[in-house]
C-alpha cells in the first residue's frame, strides 16, 4: 500500500517538464498538436478490423438506428434529454482510485429514472478504443440501456487517447462521428472533435445541419479554444463563490473560431461539451456552453485555476417553446437548476 501511494505521489508531483507530450492528466493538460491527415496516411497505420460481433452491434446501437426512436417525438411537443459526460473509468489502476465505483452503470440508471426521450453520451465511454473495451461497452448497453441513446466520439474512444489515432471501432458500432437527427422542433447535432480539431469539411457539414430551420443543440467532446478563461463552475458543493477558470487547457484550436461564429450565426441554443472531468458553463457570442464531463470518469485533483466542481452527474435537458432548461442530477442525490 505504501508503494502504491508513493508511486501516486511521485506521479502527481512530477515536474511539468518531465511530463510526456500530450499531458499526464487526459483532458486537463495541454493537448497535443492536431494530427495531420497526410502524415497519418504515411505512417502505414493499420486500423483494426472490427470483429463480426461489433459490426453486428451497429444494428442495435448505431446512431442512425437509435435516431429512428428519437424522431418519434411529435412537432411542438416538449423534448426531454439526459446528457452524460465522460464515463470511462481510467486506463490505469491509479486513475481508477479517483473514479466512483461502477460510475458509468450507476449514472445510466439515474438517467433512466428521469424518463428522458433520449440519452446523449458525450464521448469517452471506454478508456481506450480496443476490441475488448468495445465489447464490454456494447454488453453494458445491451443490459442497461432501454432508451434511445446517441453516442458522441471522444478521444479515448479512438485507438489511442492522444495523438494520431483511428476511429474504426467507433464507426463500426455507432457510424459517422458527425451526425444529426431531429426530435420535435429541435435538431440534435453530434460533432466529432475527438482529434482535437474540427476541419473545414466538418464546418461545411455543420453549417448545412444548422441551416435546416430547426432549433439547434450541438453535442461535442472537446471544448473549443475560445472558452479559455470564460468557464465558470456552479455552486454545488459548498464553494464560497463561483470559480472562473483562468488557466484552462484541453481545447481544440483548429476550427475553433469558425465553430464559434457558426454557433452564433445560427443562434445555437446550447453546446454541450465533455473531455474535462468537471462541470462549468460559459457564454461566447451569446451562445451558452455547458461543460459536463463527469459521467463516471475519474475526478483527478486539479490545481487552482481549474474548475473545482467535479460531482459525478448527468444533466436533464428540457426543451419546449420557451427554450432550454438544464437541471443537474448528481450521483449522490442532489438536484440543482443550471443557468448558463
Amino acid at each position: 500500500m505504501k508503494t502504491l501511494f508513493l508511486s501516486l505521489a511521485l506521479a502527481l508531483g512530477a515536474p511539468a517538464q518531465a511530463a510526456a507530450p500530450g499531458s499526464f492528466f487526459d483532458g486537463a493538460g495541454a493537448p497535443p498538436a492536431a494530427p495531420d491527415a497526410s502524415a497519418l496516411r504515411n505512417r502505414r497505420f493499420a486500423p483494426p478490423a472490427p470483429p463480426p460481433d461489433l459490426a453486428q452491434a451497429a444494428a442495435r446501437w448505431a446512431n442512425a438506428v437509435q435516431a429512428r426512436k428519437v424522431r418519434s417525438v411529435a412537432p411542438s411537443q416538449p423534448v426531454r434529454l439526459a446528457v452524460i459526460g465522460d464515463a470511462e473509468p481510467g486506463r490505469f489502476p491509479w486513475q481508477r482510485i479517483f473514479a466512483p465505483k461502477d460510475g458509468q452503470e450507476r449514472i445510466l440508471r439515474l438517467a433512466h429514472a428521469a424518463s428522458p426521450d433520449a440519452i446523449v453520451q458525450l464521448g469517452d465511454f471506454v478508456s481506450k478504443g480496443t476490441v475488448p473495451n468495445y465489447r464490454k461497452h456494447v454488453a453494458l448497453l445491451d443490459s442497461a440501456v432501454t432508451l434511445p441513446l446517441l453516442s458522441v466520439v471522444g478521444n479515448h474512444d479512438r485507438s489511442q487517447p492522444n495523438g494520431p489515432a483511428d476511429k474504426t471501432l467507433y464507426g463500426a458500432v455507432f457510424g459517422p462521428g458527425d451526425f444529426f437527427t431531429d426530435a420535435g422542433d429541435w435538431r440534435l447535432i453530434l460533432l466529432d472533435s475527438a482529434d482535437r480539431r474540427v476541419g473545414a469539411g466538418q464546418l461545411a457539414w455543420l453549417e448545412g445541419a444548422l441551416a435546416g430551420g430547426k432549433r439547434n443543440l450541438i453535442f461535442t467532446h472537446v471544448p473549443p479554444a475560445f472558452l479559455a478563461g470564460k468557464l465558470v463552475s456552479p455552486k454545488l458543493s459548498g464553494l464560497d463563490q463561483e470559480k472562473k477558470v483562468e488557466a484552462f487547457e484541453g481545447f481544440f484550436t483548429e476550427g475553433s473560431r469558425a465553430f464559434g461564429e457558426l454557433a452564433a450565426r445560427y443562434r445555437v441554443e446550447r453546446v454541450y461539451l465533455g473531455h474535462i472531468h468537471a462541470l462549468a458553463t460559459a457564454r461566447h457570442l451569446g451562445v451558452p456552453y455547458v461543460l459536463t464531463g463527469s459521467g463516471g470518469s475519474p475526478h483527478y485533483p486539479l490545481p487552482p485555476g481549474f474548475p473545482q466542481e467535479k460531482a459525478t452527474h448527468f444533466i436533464r435537458v428540457e426543451l419546449d417553446r420557451a427554450g432550454v432548461r438544464d437541471t443537474i442530477h448528481t450521483l449522490d442525490g442532489r438536484t440543482v437548476a443550471l443557468d448558463p
